[in-house]
C-alpha cells in the first residue's frame, strides 16, 4: 500500500515537473520569438535606410555630372573670351 501511494505521488511529481519544463521552454520559445521579430523589425528598417541612402546617392552622382558638364562648358565659354596680353 505505501509502495502503491509512493508510485502515485511519484507519478503526480512527474507530471508536475514536466509541466514546469514543458511551460519553460515555451517562455523560452516565446521569448525568442520576440527578439527575432524585433531584429526582423530592424532589418527592415536597416534595409529601408539603405535603400534612401543609395537613391541619394545615385542623385548626388547625377548632380556632379552636371555640374562637371556646367564646369566643362563654362571653361569652354570663357576661352571665347581671353585677353591676349
Amino acid at each position: 500500500m505505501i509502495q502503491k501511494k509512493l508510485q502515485k505521488t511519484f507519478k503526480q511529481s512527474s507530471k508536475a515537473f514536466c509541466q514546469i519544463q514543458r511551460n519553460r521552454f515555451i517562455k523560452v520559445i516565446e521569448e525568442i520569438t520576440a527578439v527575432l521579430q524585433q531584429t526582423t523589425a530592424s532589418s527592415e528598417e536597416i534595409a529601408s535606410s539603405m535603400e534612401e541612402q543609395a537613391a541619394s546617392s545615385n542623385e548626388l552622382a547625377q548632380y556632379t555630372q552636371q555640374l562637371t558638364q556646367l564646369i566643362n562648358d563654362l571653361e569652354l565659354t570663357l576661352e571665347e573670351f581671353q585677353i591676349e596680353k
